[in-house]
């Protein structure tokens, strides 16, 4: 009897380390799920921030695109600008020379006329 109950209580200590090697087992899948979890959500989080980065990437090349246009068609304009303020001025001369001429020729009328 004293060795039946011996091997019943071998049995039971046996049991129960299987029974715990379960549970830490269950435990450490249990642990192991909740990473692979937080992992795949990291990763999601990682893709979208790279995404965004494109995205601004793109954006800041396209802002620095029409910063060149627009310095590009300012420095147009100010060409035309000044080939109009340069062919303002030579029509400028060319009337005050036209009315100098004018003035001139009148001046020498009324001076034939005076002799």
């Amino acid at each position: 009897a004293a060795s039946a109950a011996c091997a019943d209580e071998d049995r039971t200590s046996a049991a129960g380390a299987v029974g715990g090697e379960a549970a830490a087992s269950i435990k450490s899948r249990s642990k192991r799920g909740r990473v692979e979890a937080a992992n795949e959500v990291l990763k999601r989080q990682l893709k979208e921030a790279l995404e965004a980065d494109k995205a601004n990437a793109l954006r800041i090349e396209a802002l620095q695109r029409q910063l060149k246009e627009a310095m590009q068609a300012d420095e147009e304009s100010a060409i035309r600008i000044e080939a109009l303020r340069l062919q303002l001025l030579r029509e400028r001369d060319g009337a005050d020379a036209a009315r100098q001429a004018l003035q001139m020729e009148r001046a020498a009328r009324t001076e034939a006329k005076k002799k």
